[in-house]
């Protein structure tokens, strides 16, 4: 879980920064959350329902590219601060559930 939580850590500081347009920002930060995910099983259920619902957002279109290319600036602008939130929030209950001992701290 420690590259889950590094990941999920990273792709949040990559939407909240303020290199690039909205939507590479979305890009960026996406790829990096679609990472985290790839190991389903190294996620307590609880949380990997959570995550699974910002890969919703960020699949919609099937791709990301192809989700976020059909998004205005103003959408992708929203849909930024709302898997930017989830990702930090995430990263917060990735510690939490460490220090609960729900999650090893490898």
């Amino acid at each position: 879980m420690a590259d889950e939580l590094l990941y999920v850590t990273k792709a949040a500081k990559t939407m909240r920064s303020c290199v690039g347009t909205p939507k590479e920002r979305l890009i960026k930060g996406a790829a990096e959350f679609a990472v985290a995910t790839k190991n389903p099983g190294q996620w307590p259920p609880d949380l990997l329902a959570k995550a699974k619902k910002v890969c919703e957002i960020l699949f919609a279109e099937g791709t990301l590219r192809g989700t976020v290319t059909k998004m205005d600036t103003k959408t992708a602008t929203a849909n930024l601060a709302i898997v930017a939130k989830s990702a930090e929030d995430l990263s917060v209950e990735i510690e939490e559930a460490r220090s609960q001992g729900r999650i090893p701290r490898t």
